[in-house]
């Protein structure tokens, strides 16, 4: 019996960026919270070539589409989509090279 799996399909305004990130995702976590409350989609990343900082800062109200798909589960292969979520903050932190949004 294999081990169960989860990987994700991320999308920056209707572009997949699986690749473009695929070198600096470290994690990538969902959170989906009693109503009331907005759910959340977190993204780590590394930043150790400053390459987040230059030209691919997200920007405030940019729109992050996330799904997942779950490997060897009872339904394995199945994409969920989550939704589309816009970014309201962006850290990247100066001594580890390290960001979340």
């Amino acid at each position: 019996m294999k081990p169960r799996k989860a990987t994700t399909t991320l999308k920056f305004n209707g572009k997949n960026v699986d690749t473009s990130l695929k070198d600096y995702l470290e994690s990538v976590s969902y959170e989906d919270v009693a109503s009331g409350s907005s759910d959340t989609l977190s993204i780590k990343l590394h930043n150790i070539t400053k390459q987040w900082m230059k030209g691919w800062y997200p920007k405030k109200g940019d729109a992050v589409e996330g799904s997942i798909k779950l490997l060897d589960w009872d339904k394995a292969g199945k994409e969920n989509f989550l939704r589309t979520f816009y970014v309201r903050r962006c850290e990247f932190f100066r001594k580890s090279y390290d960001g979340i949004f």
